[in-house]
């Protein structure tokens, strides 16, 4: 039997109580217990399978059930047993306040790992709120606080008491291994699906300034957000306005995913025979919409998203080719020019590309996966490194699994998500620091060299992934994204370091003839990169991104002067710091 502590209403422990649970005593996490009753900020009920008999309630869209005190400890796993629709935990970080949130809505009683949590991120309450969906009815029953202890962070800042380390370098500018597009630099959209979030005037100016030249539009509720559940159908006007407002597209390529079928369709995580053409008509009409409406081109219709999973576990995947099959055909009947591809598989699994290809390749135009680097935000920074090397080579075996089931014909390939960790929850700082913008910059280099025709970073605004945060400010992969169609499209030439691990090299000759290179400190030390002069003697600017440009993200990529203490000498160092990015040109 588990025993654990209990924190009664009066905030005081009982001494080692047991749990009285009626229901899966023996899963009941050890730790501090605290009835949700014992803080509720909503309606009290009685209910025999919960905890002492009773339970916390509420209606009410975005309203707290419990509010509860925090136990003495540092660090704590905090588990809710729950049932009916999500949760967040309220927390406070940097001042500004968070919720995480937990999506699964168990039919009876479940306890939830809600995460790990410092208690300076908590405070002395524990806020328990529900969300907006009143077909599920929350209900809180206890939580538990673990006391655990947190590992620390990847650092963004270098170690200073590490010893600078002097490492050599060679280009051979005259000598193209392979080429980064403008479609290498592309984005993930979503905001235009909320026509208000769209017309955000500073969201559509930054769209504007990037310029992206391939911009994909994705949400896992597309089809919810776009159509009206009444009329079992897309809502036209909805879709003409979120396009309108959505000025900073410019003459981007769209890649549009319609990612599943709605929920008023089915809940249903595979659709039978007859919802398969039904939904293929639907897609199809969506089509006609976009061709005759709103008059918009779509340069990549992209179906489905992350489906292979649900279709292989119930040993459905033949289906899940059919299905595409049949949407595909909807989209070319109505538009016989269209680009179909897809499937966007959750990560590029041999098995799945090789059935999707035995079964679809007469049908398709290109193909799309996913691929991120991590699930865990403790990782350490040299191994989220190393992940860029290993998304390559999923992505070269990929293509030649493209090559070899279509040999005849030009079918595009595309990482259509890329970033540094597959969960939003928690909050992975690597999304928006300088770590991993020289992540994203060293996997967009590698990536590329594999011949794949486009990129597109998950995604462009919002807290947990965008490269702007939700209010519009810029993190450090937005500096890196700017500097992309300037600088860092073109032909990359050959080069090599002493310590790849260290410091990666990135020379771009571009199309004019000028030249830039892209120079990635890896390592939490400063890099003198030696002979400097010899490496790029037609150098003219620079500018850097690194710990201060995440400590002050305002204030942008910092400018470097390339003065003659750094240019004459031949044997000349450039100092680079630990965790950086700093970009050379031969211009201005």
């Amino acid at each position: 039997m588990n025993f654990i502590h209990r924190i009664c209403v009066s905030l005081l422990f009982f001494s080692l109580a047991p749990a009285t649970l009626t229901k899966a005593a023996d899963a009941t996490p050890q730790g501090f217990l605290v009835e949700a009753e014992s803080g509720t900020a909503g309606e009290v009920i009685e209910d025999n399978s919960a905890s002492g008999g009773k339970a916390v309630t509420r209606q009410g869209d975005w309203q707290p059930l419990v509010s509860l005190p925090v136990p003495a400890g540092d660090n704590f796993k905090i588990w809710v047993r729950h049932k009916g629709g999500p949760f967040a935990l309220k927390s406070t970080i940097g001042g500004k306040t968070q919720d995480n949130w937990k999506w699964d809505k168990p039919t009876d009683w479940k306890w939830t790992d809600a995460g790990n949590f410092q208690r300076a991120t908590l405070g002395e309450k524990l806020t328990i709120i529900r969300n907006n969906d009143n077909a599920n009815t929350l209900t809180i029953d206890a939580v538990v606080f673990a006391p655990v202890v947190i590992p620390t962070l990847p650092p963004f800042e270098p170690d200073e008491n590490l010893a600078p380390l002097v490492i050599n370098a060679a280009i051979d500018w005259n000598k193209k291994i392979g080429s980064i597009t403008p479609l290498h630099w592309g984005i993930n959209d979503y905001e235009i699906l909320n026509p208000q979030n769209a017309a955000d005037e500073k969201f559509q100016a930054f769209l504007k300034e990037q310029n992206f030249a391939l911009i994909r539009i994705h949400n896992g509720g597309f089809s919810d957000l776009w159509t009206d559940k009444n009329t079992r159908s897309w809502d036209v006007e909805k879709i003409k306005v979120g396009f309108a407002a959505s000025s900073g597209y410019g003459d981007a390529k769209i890649m549009l995913n319609v990612a599943r079928w709605p929920g008023w369709f089915s809940v249903n995580s595979t659709l039978t025979t007859e919802q398969e053409d039904e939904f293929a008509a639907l897609v199809g009409q969506l089509a006609q919409i976009m061709r005759d409406d709103v008059k918009h081109p779509i340069a990549y219709w992209e179906l489905l998203n992350e489906l292979e999973n649900n279709y292989e576990k119930e040993g459905k995947l033949d289906d899940l080719w059919r299905l595409f099959n049949k949407v595909a055909h909807a989209v070319k009947t109505v538009d016989p020019n269209a680009k179909i591809g897809g499937p966007a598989f959750t990560w590029p699994n041999p098995k799945w590309i090789e059935g999707f290809l035995k079964n679809c390749a007469g049908h398709i135009d290109f193909m799309t996966w996913h691929n991120y680097a991590s699930g865990d935000i403790y990782e350490s920074n040299e191994v989220v490194f190393e992940k860029a090397g290993h998304i390559k080579s999923l992505a070269s075996d990929a293509i030649a699994l493209v090559q070899k089931y279509a040999p005849d014909r030009k079918i595009e390939t595309f990482l259509s998500e890329l970033n540094v960790k597959w969960t939003w929850d928690p909050f992975e700082r690597r999304h928006a620091n300088n770590v991993g913008a020289i992540f994203m910059a060293s996997s967009i280099k590698n990536v590329a060299l594999t011949g794949i025709t486009g990129i597109t970073q998950w995604h462009v605004k919002g807290n947990a992934y965008g490269m702007i945060d939700a209010q519009n400010n810029r993190r450090p992969p937005a500096y890196l994204y700017g500097w992309s169609k300037q600088f860092l499209t073109g032909d990359i030439a050959q080069s090599k370091s002493d310590d790849e691990k260290l410091l990666e090299i990135l020379p771009i000759v571009r199309a004019d003839g000028s030249r830039a290179l892209l120079l990635m400190n890896k390592a939490p030390r400063t890099i003198k990169l030696a002979q400097f002069k010899a490496l790029f003697p037609n150098a003219k600017s620079a500018q850097r991104i690194d710990a201060t440009t995440t400590q002050k993200p305002e204030n942008g990529p910092a400018k470097i002067a390339l003065n003659d203490a750094v240019l004459a000498p031949e044997d000349a160092f450039l100092a680079l710091p630990g965790y950086s990015l700093t970009l050379i040109s031969s211009t201005e």
